[in-house]
């Protein structure tokens, strides 16, 4: 549906938000809490569109595991694992990512395990 397509569209964006805003330019040398406004508006950004996906993390539609799932689960886990920004510490990517961390495709592909 088109709104399943635009969920997915959000999800991307958070993404590369999260890739070039804050792990590229780490990596980079480059302070992410700097007061540049590049940086500033993709922290705005990030949040904004975190913020936008909670109701779906919510809804019973992110209880089954399908495409979005897995994309959200995806995301959310690489924000955690490369500790790129704080809302992979926010009690709602704690309870989605713990709702799904029983799977086993979750399980098998998690870099931790390794």
């Amino acid at each position: 549906t088109v709104e399943k397509e635009n969920r997915l569209t959000v999800m991307d964006g958070l993404m590369n938000g999260g890739v070039a805003s804050f792990l590229l330019i780490n990596k980079s040398g480059v302070d992410a809490k700097s007061d540049m406004v590049y940086l500033k508006r993709q922290l705005d950004r990030i949040v904004s569109t975190y913020e936008s996906l909670l109701p779906f993390m919510k809804s019973d539609e992110a209880k089954r595991w399908n495409f979005s799932t897995m994309t959200l689960v995806a995301a959310l886990d690489w924000f955690k694992f490369r500790d790129v920004h704080e809302i992979a510490h926010r009690p709602e990517t704690q309870s989605y990512l713990a709702l799904h961390a029983h799977r086993p495709v979750v399980k098998s592909t998690d870099p931790r395990n390794t």
